[in-house]
């Protein structure tokens, strides 16, 4: 099947892309997982490298990431650029601030040690409705 992405002003298809087949989900859930046991056992500094790098390419081409909003969603331009500088502060607070947030918090109770642990778990896939807005931290990912 394809899926077409249409101006929501115009009607006009804009690109099509075609759907990835069910046989093909477990080899890619595979190369997900093969992705994560790598990177849990990589430092916090190793993890923001990436992190910062999406921030810094998010920022080169804000303008074109906005028009695609505004032809995808018929997002006003403006709010378009302000959303990827969002999404780009977003990518550079957690890539300077993970390690603190996801440090072990200690809990006070009766027992000898009670502490928080954050510990990676595997894979997640989440699916963002496209119309969020930036005050809730909806973004728009296209592949």
């Amino acid at each position: 099947m394809t899926i077409e992405a249409i101006n929501p002003a115009s009607g006009k298809v804009i690109a099509s892309y075609d759907e990835t087949p069910d046989s093909a989900l477990p080899d890619i859930i595979a190369r997900a997982h093969e992705a994560f046991v790598s990177w849990r056992k990589a430092s916090f500094a190793q993890r923001a490298a990436p992190m910062r790098r999406v921030a810094e390419l998010l920022r080169k081409n804000e303008l074109g990431h906005a028009r695609l909003m505004a032809d995808e969603m018929g997002k006003p331009i403006r709010g378009g650029v302000a959303e990827v500088r969002a999404c780009a502060w977003l990518c550079e607070h957690f890539a300077e601030h993970a390690a603190q947030a996801l440090a072990d918090e200690l809990i006070p109770t009766e027992a000898s040690k009670s502490y928080i642990a954050f510990r990676p778990l595997g894979v997640i896939f989440g699916v963002q409705p496209w119309n969020c807005t930036t005050r809730s931290f909806g973004w728009s990912f296209r592949h």
